[in-house]
C-alpha cells in the first residue's frame, strides 16, 4: 500500500524567501531608531552587536536541527524530537499554542509600523492610522488565503522588496554617516553617570528607597533641587533629628541651602550685584557672560563700566549682560553673585534670586514698620 506524503510545493528559493521575510520584521525600520533614541549614545552599537551575535548563534542551532531533521514542521518537529517522548509532545503543543498568540501580534506590529511610515507620505490622524493598519491586515489575510505554491511565489516578490528596502537603508546610512552620532556619548554623560553613582550612595547613607525617589535634571531632589552629589556633600541636619531630609523637612532644606552658600564663600552683609552701564568710550569689548571673577571693581571701572559700590578697589567682580524689557541690561556681580551661580550656573537665575530676595526683604521691612 502506497503511503501518503505531503507534496513539497515550495522551491528552495521560495523557502529562503519565506524565512527571510519572516525574520526581518519592523525591527530595522521602527525598533532600531527607538533604541538609538532611548540609549542616546554608542552603547546602542554594543546592543546591536550583541543582538547580531545572538541571532548568529540561533542560526547555527537552526541549521544543525534542519540538517539532522529535514522534515516539514520546523520548530514543532525540533522540539518534539529534542525533548523526547515524555516532554516532546508537550513542548510541541506549547509552541503551537504560543504561536497562535504571537503570530497575530507580529502581524499587528507590522501593520502599526506600516501606518507610521505611511504617515510620512500621507497626513494621518489616530482614526485614519488605525484604518490603514486594519486594511493592511485584511489585505495580507486575503493574499495568504491561497495555495502554498502561490504563497511561495508571492513571498519571492516580497523578499525582493525587503532586500531592496534594506539596501536603501544601508546605502542611505552610509551616504549620510555621522561618526559623532554613532560613537560619541551624549554631552555630560560622565556627569550623569557620576550622579547616578552618587544617588545610590545617598540612598545607602540616608536610608532612602531609591525606587521611590523622583527628581528632575540629573536627579535633582526635593524643593532645593540638590543633585545627589550636592545632597551628600552640602546638606546638613537643620533640626538635629539625626537625618538630612531635603525631601520634606524644611528646617533641613533652609539650613542646607545656607550651608551651600557658606561653603562657596558667601560674604555676609556684602552686596550681591549692582546695575551698571557701559560708557560710550568703554574698552570692555567682549560682554559675553563668563561666570568667573576675573575682574575687580577697579579694573571694570578702568574699562569704562559705570557702577556704584562701597567695596574696595581690589574686590573681585564680573560684568553680566542680560536681555531686559527695554534692551540689554548690564550688572556687576560680586562674590555673593558668584556664590549663587555655584548653585545654578545661570546668570539670569542668580539675578532673579537676588531681586526676589530684595523684594521679600523690602516687604518684611514694610510690614515691620507698619503700626
Amino acid at each position: 500500500m502506497q503511503q501518503d506524503s505531503l507534496k513539497r510545493d515550495l522551491s528552495f528559493t521560495q523557502a529562503v524567501a519565506l524565512n527571510m521575510i519572516d525574520m526581518v520584521g519592523i525591527g530595522p525600520f521602527v525598533v532600531l531608531p527607538l533604541v538609538i533614541g532611548i540609549m542616546g549614545g554608542p552603547q546602542h552599537i554594543a546592543a546591536w552587536i550583541a543582538g547580531a551575535v545572538l541571532a548568529l548563534i540561533d542560526g547555527f542551532i537552526w541549521a544543525e536541527f534542519g540538517a539532522s531533521m529535514p522534515r516539514a514542521g520546523g520548530s514543532y518537529v525540533f522540539l518534539r524530537e529534542s525533548y523526547g517522548p515524555k516532554w516532546g509532545k508537550l513542548m510541541s503543543f506549547l509552541f503551537i499554542w504560543q504561536t497562535m498568540i504571537q503570530a497575530p501580534l507580529v502581524v499587528a506590529s507590522g501593520s502599526i509600523g506600516f501606518a507610521q511610515y505611511l504617515s510620512y507620505l500621507v497626513p494621518l490622524n489616530d482614526v485614519t492610522r488605525r484604518v490603514a493598519s486594519g486594511t493592511l491586515v485584511i489585505l495580507l489575510t486575503a493574499i495568504l488565503y491561497r495555495r502554498i505554491g502561490t504563497v511561495g511565489k508571492i513571498s519571492v516578490a516580497l523578499w525582493i522588496g525587503v532586500l531592496g528596502t534594506m539596501a536603501w537603508f544601508i546605502i542611505g546610512g552610509l551616504s549620510h554617516f555621522n561618526p559623532a552620532l554613532a560613537f560619541d556619548y551624549p554631552p555630560r554623560s560622565k556627569f550623569f553617570r557620576g550622579e547616578l553613582r552618587q544617588l545610590f550612595l545617598l540612598a545607602r547613607d540616608e536610608q532612602l528607597d531609591v525606587t521611590q525617589l523622583t527628581g528632575s535634571y540629573a536627579g535633582a531632589l526635593g524643593p532645593p533641587q540638590f543633585i545627589p552629589s550636592s545632597y551628600r556633600n552640602f546638606s546638613v541636619d537643620g533640626d538635629n533629628d539625626g537625618r538630612r531630609n531635603l525631601l520634606s523637612d524644611w528646617n533641613d532644606i533652609f539650613a542646607s541651602v545656607a550651608n551651600y552658600f557658606v561653603v562657596h564663600n558667601w560674604q555676609r552683609a556684602q552686596p550681591v550685584a549692582v546695575p551698571a552701564r557701559l560708557k560710550p568710550d568703554n574698552t570692555r569689548g567682549n560682554t559675553e557672560n563668563e561666570l568667573v571673577l576675573r575682574d575687580t571693581v577697579e579694573s571694570l571701572s578702568r574699562q569704562g563700566v559705570d557702577f556704584s559700590t562701597d567695596l574696595p578697589a581690589k574686590a573681585p567682580a564680573m560684568l553680566i549682560s542680560l536681555a531686559g524689557e527695554e534692551g540689554t541690561e548690564y550688572w556687576v556681580g560680586f562674590q555673593n553673585f558668584y556664590a549663587i551661580t555655584r548653585y545654578n550656573r545661570s546668570p539670569m537665575y542668580a539675578l532673579a534670586v537676588f531681586q526676589l530676595s530684595e523684594a521679600i526683604a523690602a516687604g518684611v521691612r514694610k510690614s515691620d514698620a507698619a503700626p
